[in-house]
């Protein structure tokens, strides 16, 4: 994109990253960064956890959550979700409990698995997250899809969870000024 994704102004004037991270306060639960934040600054109260292993990707921001010893469970979301509702982060924090030993993940109505994220990571799951850095394997769908607890959401929901990875993603989805 050319700049971190974080920071991205959206049409309000505000950082994407300030959506997602109203999305999840509205659960009034501990909110951690992970990784760091190069453009974007967290509200006050934010916890930032550094990656353990700097320059593994998204896997190693799950490492170092895992291993943070606050909870037992973990719901996760990313910085480039600015859709995300405070209805979808109750519905996982409803289902949060459920995830013992393995990752929590969404799919649509029709049959449609979502992303890693938004989900749920019990910390039982901090051996195999090591495991695979310790072998060079980051891919999150690779790892957790066989193992994961699905859960039907609506068919809408594809959508208001999506990862907004390029600014033509923002422009289509009405967020950048001027749309």
């Amino acid at each position: 994109m050319g700049q971190p994704k974080e920071g991205i102004l959206l049409r309000d004037g505000r950082p994407m990253a300030d959506h997602v991270h109203d999305a999840v306060a509205s659960m009034g639960i501990p909110i951690a960064v992970l990784g760091s934040p190069t453009v974007w600054t967290p509200p006050e109260g934010t916890t930032i956890l550094p990656d353990r292993q700097p320059g593994q990707g998204p896997l190693a921001g799950i490492d170092a959550l895992l291993h943070w010893g606050r909870a037992r469970v973990y719901i996760v979301v990313c910085c480039d979700q600015p859709l995300l509702t405070p209805e979808i982060m109750s519905f996982l924090e409803a289902r949060a409990s459920m995830a013992t030993d393995r990752p929590l993940f969404l799919r649509t109505e029709c049959g449609r698995d979502l992303d890693p994220f938004p989900g749920v990571y019990p910390v039982s799951l901090a051996p195999l997250v090591a495991d695979a850095l310790a072998r060079g394997s980051r891919g999150m769908r690779r790892l957790f899809s066989s193992m994961a607890d699905w859960h039907t959401v609506p068919d809408q929901w594809e959508h208001l969870t999506a990862s907004m990875n390029d600014r033509e993603s923002l422009r289509r989805a009405g967020l950048l000024p001027g749309n």
